[in-house]
């Protein structure tokens, strides 16, 4: 499945983006179902393209090859979190360390990208701080694509990163709340003087 470039100066995000999703071990995530009907192979496509239009749109000025890689591979857990058999309890808990895991066994990720993947459950795993703009990106693209897969009938979720570029709903709708959250962030980040 390679995507093609549809979608103005998204150059970089296919030529980031195509030597993952082709390989046998992104192609897994295909069997499980991340949020209500989208599976983790999808929403990680979403993720990967919010956080690249959220870079550009914003001009963050973000490392886009980590940022890419990162969003794609920050659920990359390779189980089916609705079977309690398949994994520890507590899947919002663990799933990020499994994921940086697994990256790193099947790719070879930096520091940021680890940083991306272990940290993109923040605020609920505490410890997993995001410390890079990238991660702090992905954190706020992963939160809003989870909350419109959950609260939309699959329908009407834009699953091809070649029509999310294009979609102007979703670009508007998503971008808009992501400069809620990314507001959010820069203020929970910064320090009582």
């Amino acid at each position: 499945m390679e995507i093609t470039n549809y979608g103005e100066n998204a150059e970089n995000l296919y030529a980031i983006l195509n030597p993952l999703i082709c390989t046998e071990e992104a192609l897994l995530m295909r069997r499980f179902i991340q949020h209500s009907s989208i599976t983790t192979f999808d929403h990680c496509v979403r993720v990967a393209t919010l956080s690249y239009l959220i870079n550009r749109h914003f001009k963050l000025n973000a490392d886009e090859r980590s940022l890419i890689r990162g969003a794609f591979l920050h659920d990359f857990f390779l189980y089916d979190w609705h079977d309690p058999t398949q994994h520890k309890r507590f899947h919002g808990f663990h799933h990020p360390m499994t994921a940086a895991l697994n990256a790193e066994k099947y790719y070879k990720i930096n520091d940021k990208e680890k940083n991306i993947i272990t940290s993109h459950m923040w605020p609920l795993t505490l410890r997993n701080i995001p410390r890079y703009k990238e991660a702090a990106i992905v954190c706020v693209a992963d939160k809003i694509c989870s909350a419109e897969e959950v609260l939309q009938p699959r329908s009407s979720i834009c699953l091809d990163p070649e029509s999310i570029i294009r979609s102007k709903n979703f670009s508007k709708g998503s971008l808009m709340k992501a400069a809620a959250l990314l507001l959010y962030f820069t203020s929970a980040f910064q320090r009582p003087c």
